[in-house]
């Protein structure tokens, strides 16, 4: 059946109807509900615990106040039972009259970078910005006396410290306006486009220098009632003064009226020539022009239609509560360094320009955030992100590719429509240059008319003069004349009448000169103010043609700006995904590491038990080589008796054999002799027993014989026996060394996977610390930030128990003008009186929050968000006299407490904010009862060892 044909409308309409719904139901929400909500939906990742009340009291006291909390302030707020206790208490905090001295001193920080007092003292400075926060002041209002005031108004004088103080120098106010009022560092983009940041263009740079370039130093000279010279600094400007530039790196040249960063350029008025100035400059008169750029600028900036202003000082504000800024830096905003949620950031933004930029208001909301509540523990494993990861990645992929084509697209536009506007410049040089020459004539023109005017205004002084003379000549003739009449006969007075007559006539002489000279001056000035008047009506009629001729450009300019913004919108969105994508990199990313870690982790054993089964074949193998070297030693040994024995049968049979062949010789000597002889008996005698003898060791030398022969035969057995233990020992040394070597191989095996788990652990620990990283700026976890110098002062003080003796001087003073009785039934004078207290104490302790300035500040003019370390720091801590006597103060306290449980617990109280574990004051109790003869030093040791410590150096 087919559906109606309305039933898509239909249904759109009712989704429509039901997104309304939710819209309007997430607007009535509070803001820090709305934040909430918004920061869960876009963060990819688990998030950290809330903070325990106290950690969460101690941050709040910080971040809100700048000091830690006293150990009663924080006994009471843990001992609280009421629900909505910490909405109570950032109300309470938000209402301390230490709030606005506080979060003055912040934007001073912010503002003025702590740089040496030049023209505005800093007490003037500071004083104005805690009259304005405790007035409550908006933040464009404030914004707005900052970037206008030119220090002629008292009331206003201290806002101009921001120019003055920077010697409205026009490079150093363009950089500090864009970076602490815009949040853009334009700072390289001053010779060229910005080689880091492509959003950052030249032209930028100078559209914002063109509101201030023209400002200028005035110095102001009067007297005081001491009728001493006085001099003071202000701020001038100039109606005249081109923002002009050249790349060095691609040579293009142009020119730029002011623009505000993300706008356009300004249309301005047009003066002509002589009629720009409300007061026109000349020497001891500071220039003020009919229209201020600089007054333009603090206009356009503050007046909530700026969305660079608006989100600045929103993301600073966040950033001064969470330690960083939703976009980081908070001076380098730009599609490549989006906010980590833009869509909380847009949020605040616009609820802090719908609160008339209210700073208390905001404050308050983000305080009350379920993510400022956050812990600084690192949340439970991400198993579930670990899970989606690839599959999130496979999801960004397609639309990232396509608003990546589009980007790559708009930036093609862009850039021809770039050399477009290049071009239609190029076409107008000629119109341009004329206005310029003729502008260059009326200057030239305008010198003749300044030298014919102050001649003639130097002879019409001396004309004034003359008929000065000649009026006290006239007065003095006439009475001459009238005492010769008197005494006609005085030829004295004659005389005297007579020289006032002379001279008389010889000043009128001159004064007829004069006038000469003055009334063909007169001419001269009509003529050179004719040929002026010629020169700026050509220069008008120039400016006419050139501005007609330059509408094609303005055009093309303003085509470009509007395909800027849309590649910036384009990149944005790209930017943004591929921030998402970012983010679930790092979780793949992770879950890699982490799988290769475990790999690794597993492989290990089996390698050692590999390695240790090698080992264990060592010890046998070593035996069986000695069982053979102890047979081969067996065997030589056999075979040396063998030899021995052989040798000795050797020399038995060679003595033998000789004896017998003796005596056969002796026989056939004896038959030779006897044949001689026949017969002879003693002969036949002898040769019958030589012949018994001869038979005799010959049979002897046979047996002799035999055994050499026998003897030769077990010489040969050992030898055998020899050669063959010789190769068994080879071969059971051979297996013995192919054996270690395998040892070796394992051994080698083992140390390569360890290494290769060492290097797993590694880098599964650097992509855990970048997790770490993207949850602290994605606020999943409270970012940990060091105190500073003004709030670690204020912290040691509040922890030692030092400012309570100043806040009471301090309120004793105070009482004698303005005695507590006398308001106490008025809330908002008794409230100005607690805030003149606090104000007093404070500067009572100005020197001592400098000497901690001086210290751990960075350097005047530098961003101040950076954390060292030096040895100045950690001299002044051990051997200050004045931080030492804190600590023995807080020492001395605690030494009178006789119960380690108490003295525990109030020691911990007053330096975390928090109450001392089972464990910490076991250790205390040991410790003390360690040195019972000197237990204040030891008191004193460990009080500056937690003093010391990061838990309390740090804001967590």
């Amino acid at each position: 059946m087919m559906a109606p044909a309305f039933s898509g409308r239909f249904v759109c309409a009712t989704f429509g109807v039901i997104l309304c719904g939710q819209v309007l139901a997430f607007a009535q929400e509070p803001l820090f509900t709305r934040v909430d909500q918004l920061m869960d939906a876009g963060r990819v990742g688990p998030t950290a615990a809330l903070a325990t009340d106290a950690e969460f009291f101690r941050r709040l006291s910080l971040d809100l106040v700048g000091t830690v909390p006293t150990a009663a302030e924080t006994r009471a707020f843990l001992q609280d039972a009421t629900p909505n206790k910490r909405a109570l208490a950032v109300d309470k905090f938000i209402a301390d009259r230490r709030f606005a001295l506080y979060w003055a001193e912040l934007f001073d920080v912010m503002l003025m970078e702590r740089r040496p007092d030049k023209h505005i003292p800093h007490a003037e400075w500071l004083k104005y910005l805690q009259t304005s926060f405790q007035q409550n002041k908006p933040w464009n209002q404030l914004a707005r006396e900052i970037l206008s005031a030119d220090g002629t108004d008292p009331a206003l004088r201290p806002a101009a410290k921001f120019f003055l103080d920077r010697d409205a120098e026009p490079n150093l106010m363009t950089r500090d306006t864009g970076r602490i009022f815009f949040g853009v560092d334009f700072q390289c983009a001053q010779c060229h486009d910005h080689p880091l940041v492509e959003h950052y263009a030249q032209s930028d740079y100078y559209g914002l220098m063109a509101f201030v370039n023209r400002t200028v130093l005035f110095q102001f000279e009067e007297e005081d009632k001491d009728k001493k010279k006085k001099t003071t600094m202000l701020l001038g400007e100039k109606a005249e003064g081109l923002s002009e530039y050249k790349s060095v790196f691609t040579g293009d040249a142009s020119h730029t009226r002011p623009r505000l960063p993300g706008g356009a350029e300004l249309d301005e008025p047009h003066f002509r020539f002589g009629d720009e100035y409300t007061v026109a400059p000349a020497d001891k008169v500071r220039p003020v022009p009919k229209y201020s750029r600089r007054a333009k600028l603090a206009e356009l900036a503050t007046n909530g239609q700026n969305a660079a202003f608006n989100r600045n000082i929103a993301n600073r504000i966040w950033g001064m509560l969470f330690g960083r800024g939703l976009v980081y830096p908070v001076d380098m905003h730009h599609p490549h360094n989006p906010a980590t949620n833009p869509e909380v950031l847009d949020l605040i933004t616009q609820q802090l320009v719908d609160s008339q930029f209210n700073i208390r208001t905001l404050v308050r909301e983000l305080a009350l955030t379920q993510t400022y509540q956050r812990s600084f523990d690192l949340p439970a494993d991400p198993a579930a992100q670990l899970a989606a990861a690839n599959e999130k990645l496979t999801g960004i992929e397609p639309p990232l590719t396509a608003i990546a084509a589009t980007v790559d697209a708009a930036k093609t536009v862009q850039t021809a429509a770039y050399e477009e506007a290049k071009a239609v410049q190029k076409s107008i040089e000629a119109q341009e240059k004329a206005y310029r020459d003729a502008v260059q004539a009326v200057v030239a023109a305008q010198k003749p008319v300044s030298d014919a005017r102050a001649a003639l205004g130097k002879t019409q002084q001396a004309v004034t003069a003359k008929q000065t003379v000649i009026t006290t000549l006239t007065e003095a003739s006439t009475k001459a004349a009238e005492a010769v009449k008197a005494v006609p006969n005085d030829a004295e007075l004659t005389q005297a009448a007579t020289i006032y007559t002379n001279k008389l006539t010889a000043v009128n002489t001159e004064l007829a000169a004069l006038q000469k000279t003055a009334t063909d001056q007169t001419a001269a000035v009509d003529t050179a103010q004719q040929k002026f008047t010629a020169a700026v009506d050509a220069s008008e009629a120039a400016f006419t043609q050139s501005t007609e001729a330059a509408k094609p450009w303005e055009a093309a300019k303003q085509k470009w700006l509007a395909l800027r913004s849309q590649t910036l919108a384009a990149e944005i969105s790209k930017q943004n995904l591929a921030m998402r994508q970012k983010a679930w990199k790092q979780y793949a990313d992770f879950g890699q590491k982490r799988q290769q870690a475990q790999q690794s982790e597993q492989a290990v054993p089996a390698v050692q038990t590999e390695l240790a089964a090698a080992e264990q074949t060592i010890a046998p193998q070593m035996a069986e080589v000695a069982a053979k070297v102890t047979a081969l030693a067996e065997a030589q040994k056999l075979l040396v008796s063998a030899t021995q024995a052989l040798d000795a049968a050797k020399v038995d049979f060679t003595a033998k054999q000789t004896v017998a062949q003796t005596v056969t010789d002796a026989a056939a000597k004896t038959e030779a002799a006897l044949a001689l002889i026949p017969n002879d008996a003693e002969l036949t005698v002898a040769l019958t027993t030589l012949k018994t003898r001869q038979t005799t060791t010959t049979g002897t030398m046979k047996t002799a014989e035999a055994v050499v022969a026998t003897k030769t035969t077990e010489v040969q057995g050992a030898t055998s026996q020899v050669t063959a233990a010789q190769q068994q020992q080879q071969v059971a040394e051979a297996e013995l060394t192919n054996r270690k070597k395998n040892v070796e191989t394992k051994a080698a095996a083992l140390a390569q996977a360890q290494a290769t788990l060492v290097a797993a652990q590694a880098n599964l620990q650097s992509s855990y610390n970048e997790l770490a990283e993207a949850w602290a700026s994605q606020a999943a976890i409270r970012s940990v930030k060091p105190l500073s110098p003004e709030q670690l002062a204020w912290s040691l003080m509040e922890a030692c128990g030092i400012v309570d003796s100043y806040r009471n001087t301090s309120d004793a003073e105070v009482e004698k003008t303005v005695p507590k009785a006398s308001v106490e039934a008025d809330p908002a004078k008794k409230a100005e009186r607690d805030f003149q207290v606090a104000l007093l104490a404070r500067e009572k302790l100005r020197g001592v929050t400098n000497q901690f300035i001086a210290l751990y500040a960075a350097a005047g003019g530098q961003p101040q968000d950076v954390f060292f370390a030096t040895a100045d720091q950690a001299l002044f801590v051990a051997n200050g006299g004045t931080v030492i006597g804190w600590g023995t103060n807080l020492a001395n306290r605690l030494n009178a407490m006789t119960d380690v449980n108490a003295l525990g617990d109030e020691l911990y109280h007053c330096v975390f904010s928090r109450p001392a574990t089972p464990m910490e004051v076991a250790q205390l109790e040991t410790y003390l009862a360690g040195r019972p003869n000197d237990r204040p030093v030891a008191l004193k040791e460990i009080v500056w060892a937690l003093l010391a410590s990061a838990e309390f150096r740090f804001n967590h």
